[in-house]
């Protein structure tokens, strides 16, 4: 094997051209796993980033869907505003870091809820009242708001079926 240096062509011989390809092949071998190791690396951060996007887009959509509820139960009863419609989401933020229901799915139970004829003056009480009903009975939010809404409408019948009694 020959070797350029400079001006001279030096001429590797024997053993120690033998040493020279063994070296540089096994140089190569760990240069490729490693960048074998860091493609695959790359490859598992894109997905969980893909992933980790999905479900926040995913979850966004779930959040604009119920505020748009929520607003059309205010729309439909002739008590829209854009600060009730506010004022209901940081209600349901705050409900949400002391109860195990997501604010989304409180917002679905107060669109039950003010189409049932909860109102503005008592809509908070209602609120609290129904996640209560739902983590006592062990009901989701929005059957513990069908519940609520009932009774909220004169309906008392349907909370005695399950020992409430008003």
């Amino acid at each position: 094997m020959a070797i350029n240096v400079g001006k001279a062509q030096v001429t590797v011989v024997g053993k120690f051209k033998d040493d020279i390809t063994s070296k540089s092949k096994k140089a190569f071998d760990k240069l490729k796993a490693g960048a074998k190791a860091a493609f695959k690396a790359a490859a598992v951060a894109v997905a969980a980033f893909t992933a980790g996007m999905v479900k926040a887009i995913s979850l966004a959509n779930e959040q604009e869907l119920a505020i748009a509820r929520v607003e059309g139960a205010l729309r439909a009863t002739g008590a829209y505003s854009k600060e009730f419609s506010e004022e209901l989401q940081i209600m349901a933020s705050g409900f949400q870091e002391v109860s195990t229901t997501g604010d989304e799915s409180i917002l679905a139970m107060q669109s039950l809820l003010i189409a049932m004829g909860a109102t503005r003056e008592n809509i908070k009480q209602v609120t609290q009242a129904t996640l209560d009903l739902s983590a006592g009975m062990g009901v989701n939010a929005k059957g513990a708001a069908l519940l609520f809404g009932k009774a909220l409408s004169g309906d008392f019948g349907t909370l005695s079926k399950y020992g409430i009694l008003v």
